[in-house]
């Protein structure tokens, strides 16, 4: 049986109220490459009298939206930390809700320029470096793990007024050059190769006799994309363009181009492989299942992102298809009041997963491990908006 505790610190991290017995309705949400989450319930009243009777405090001082932060433990091990950035009041209910150190960078920009080839890795590490204001004033307290994984893969470039969050995760998707990242509780800024492992001790079933989850997943047509025109920037005053199209899936579905925007991409190569994964992440009909299960299945070792776990289909033929070995990409977790998991929602990725981790191999290795989680039709339109936000952005400032 597990045991979750909330704790609420400060800015700078120290511990000023563990709040486990009061917080009810908790949720929390760990994705790859992103920022987690975390909500909770506490009642006014018996937030107010433990304040006022265990910690002597003002419940002003102990809970305050971008002042508190709330660190989530695991069998006693930190999972993550948060930054609170919502207290709203309802009915003498307050709804908390807290987003994972990542976000501390949404609203920060650099305006550097990389003018030695430089790796991948440490060009994030150089945006996160820059939040850290002179002087320390409004300065986050992000710092730098050691020993970062390097990619191998060199870049030059101009990043004015760059969105720090997007550029990160941007560079963590590259073609030929991801990588994985994540926040300690600590705010320390970790790339490895890849987060998560194999998880032979965990396997999802559905249909038959040994189910042990519900299953949903798209199967849709609607933003596939066999054929990628992708323009660059401006080079010697001549614009750079790639084009690249798979055959077998023009042969299936027709021909269907998707217009592809990277203006900050300055060489032929960088910009072909910006095409090549668009095209590995679009030229499929979309398949990412999703499961709900609950703790029970897990077992004590809790199931992480980036754990690559196999899923079974049984006596549903027109869902075969799905089958195979995937990458975890997203959790969101529901506990209830005896710390139980009583939900688990795990979304799944097979791209960039090899089979043969699995006796008997059931699908082919994709060539890229880039997520195709924002391509699920309910994310489609705000990834579109952002990305023509941040391309109109990016066109005045060149």
């Amino acid at each position: 049986m597990s045991t979750y505790k909330i704790e609420l610190w400060d800015k700078s991290l120290t511990p000023i109220a563990d709040i486990t017995k009061l917080a009810t309705d908790r949720k929390f949400t760990i994705g790859r490459n992103a920022a987690e989450t975390l909500e909770f319930t506490l009642n006014l009243t018996a937030f107010e009298r433990h304040c006022a009777n265990v910690l002597g405090a003002d419940p002003n001082i102990i809970l305050e939206p971008l002042r508190t932060n709330a660190g989530l433990r695991r069998n006693g091990a930190y999972m993550f930390g948060t930054e609170i950035y919502d207290c709203s009041i309802d009915d003498g209910q307050i709804k908390v809700s807290a987003h994972g150190y990542l976000n501390l960078t949404k609203d920060r920009y650099v305006y550097t320029t990389i003018s030695t080839p430089t790796d991948l890795s440490q060009i994030a590490r150089t945006f996160i470096d820059l939040t850290n204001t002179p002087g320390g004033v409004g300065d986050p307290g992000l710092s730098l793990a050691p020993n970062p994984y390097l990619t191998g893969v060199m870049r030059t470039g101009e990043y004015l007024d760059h969105n720090i969050k997007e550029g990160v995760v941007a560079l963590a998707n590259t073609a030929g050059g991801s990588f994985d990242f994540y926040f300690t509780y600590g705010k320390q800024f970790v790339i490895v190769q890849h987060v998560g492992e194999r998880r032979p001790d965990v396997a999802f079933y559905y249909g038959g006799p040994h189910e042990n989850c519900t299953f949903s997943g798209p199967r849709s047509g609607e933003n596939v994309g066999n054929e990628i025109i992708a323009n660059g920037g401006t080079v010697g005053g001549l614009p750079l363009r790639s084009v690249k199209a798979d055959y077998n899936s023009r042969l299936e579905y027709f021909t269907r181009t998707k217009l592809e925007q990277f203006p900050l991409v300055k060489t032929q190569a960088e910009l072909d492989a910006y095409a090549e994964d668009s095209l590995a992440a679009n030229k499929d009909l979309l398949k990412l299942p999703q499961i709900k299960t609950t703790g029970k299945v897990i077992g004590s070792k809790f199931i992480q992102v980036g754990d690559r776990v196999p899923l079974y289909i049984e006596n549903h033929p027109y869902l075969a298809g799905y089958a195979g070995l995937y990458r975890v990409e997203k959790l969101e977790v529901t506990l209830d009041a005896n710390d139980f998991e009583s939900e688990i929602i795990v979304t799944l990725d097979n791209a960039g997963v090899f089979q043969n981790e699995v006796p008997g191999q059931i699908l082919t290795p994709s060539t890229t491990r880039v997520s195709r989680l924002d391509r699920l039709p309910v994310n489609d339109l705000v990834h579109r908006i952002k990305d023509q936000e941040r391309i109109i952005r990016e066109m005045r400032q060149s």
